[in-house]
């Protein structure tokens, strides 16, 4: 798997004020705005352990699907 596990690139999250909604941030402008870097020292994954998951083709090219749902145009 050549991508990281997150999305290939460079790329901005968002959490809303009241932490209830969070996302990738697909596009912006503004006139003034503020980020924060946030630096992880540690990062834990836990995979699901079912079958299906197991079975999972985790190679797939999913680039073309990832694009459909973030509204790409390629």
């Amino acid at each position: 798997m050549d991508e990281p596990a997150d999305g290939a690139g460079w790329h901005f999250h968002y959490l809303s004020h009241d932490k209830t909604q969070g996302g990738h941030i697909l596009g912006l402008s503004a006139d003034e705005l503020s980020a924060r870097l946030n630096k992880v020292e540690r990062f834990e994954l836990t995979l699901p352990t079912n079958p299906e998951f197991a079975a999972r083709d985790l190679c797939e090219d999913l680039s073309a699907k990832t694009a459909a749902v973030e509204g790409v145009k390629k």
